[in-house]
């Protein structure tokens, strides 16, 4: 099965928190949120908001928890997975 690689554009939710783990791993989980929409030549579409709490390990969750605050654009690049 192959990996889905995604780009999204959007802004923090909410001031991500660093936690370090039992094994000593820094994580971090931050919600965000994103709109997506369709435009046509005539300026009608849609517009869709959507939101979601993507989680980073390592030195990618320390760098993300140092100085980031709620509204703060961020660009999330990274494998799509779905939860059941």
């Amino acid at each position: 099965m192959s990996a889905t690689w995604i780009t999204i554009t959007g802004n923090l939710a909410e001031t991500p928190q660093l936690r370090i783990t039992s094994s000593g791993k820094a994580t971090t989980r931050a919600r965000w949120r994103w709109t997506t929409g369709t435009a046509t030549t005539r300026g009608s579409g849609s517009t869709v908001r959507r939101r979601g709490t993507p989680s980073s390990l390592g030195p990618v969750a320390e760098a993300l928890a140092q100085g980031r605050t709620k509204g703060e654009r961020v660009i999330v690049h990274g494998r799509l997975q779905a939860r059941d």
